[in-house]
């Protein structure tokens, strides 16, 4: 693929995390942070263990970040008997037969690689600044069929995307259509599609209201994580 490495062909699999069997389904836009900040050779080894698949299991228990917190709200108004969503998050959430999956239609954060390029990228993937645009043209011709085969395989109940400067990017990747599309204030719904468009969950940009108003939504599709 264009001097990318094998490393690079393992990362377009790896898709998310957790349980993405006929459940909720929460997309972002990118994978955040840097990839080899530890020894190349270990890194190379991990991903090539761990990420050469579809999906894993979320295992960790620091899950204190906007967006385990913005899902966790969501998953635990949908599941019957929770009231508290920090215990859900830290207990439930993304794990095993929690019906709710998190992934990114691109693997690699779009600040990492423009602004803070890591030069281990180009012996770990193949990477450098002067192939990116072949990168975005990888991604989208490799990676965007591969998340809605996914979805076709896993049939999720619902699907939420989040990140409103992508929105464009994921109607590409989940092949939507503006004119199926119900507009509110904050949100672009496709109801046939069960599935909607949201802001980001950080910097605030998805209060407890807004999440209520989206849960509402979820609730009247009969959308239950129990």
């Amino acid at each position: 693929m264009n001097g990318f490495t094998k490393e690079f062909e393992c990362l377009l699999n790896f898709i998310g995390w957790g349980d993405p069997v006929n459940g909720l389904w929460t997309i972002g836009i990118e994978e955040g942070g840097e990839w080899c900040k530890n020894d190349i050779e270990k890194v190379k080894k991990d991903i090539k263990s761990k990420l050469c698949q579809s999906f894993i299991e979320e295992e960790g228990s620091d899950l204190n970040w906007p967006v385990a917190n913005g899902c966790a709200k969501i998953g635990c108004k949908l599941s019957d008997n929770c009231k508290d969503w920090t215990r859900y998050r830290d207990n439930i959430l993304w794990r095993k037969n929690s019906q709710i999956f998190n992934g990114n239609i691109y693997p690699l954060g779009r600040k990492t690689i423009y602004k803070n390029f890591p030069k281990c990228y180009e012996e770990l993937f193949g990477l450098n600044k002067n192939n990116l645009k072949n990168y975005y043209e990888i991604v989208k011709e490799k990676r965007f069929p591969l998340i809605r085969k996914m979805k076709k395989q896993y049939t999720p109940k619902a699907i939420i995307c989040f990140g409103k400067t992508y929105w464009n990017d994921f109607k590409e990747v989940f092949e939507l259509h503006n004119k199926n599309c119900n507009k509110t204030e904050y949100f672009e719904i496709f109801e046939n599609e069960r599935i909607i468009l949201i802001p980001h969950f950080s910097r605030g940009h998805m209060s407890d209201e807004k999440i209520d108003s989206l849960v509402e939504i979820l609730i009247s599709w009969n959308i239950n994580l129990s």
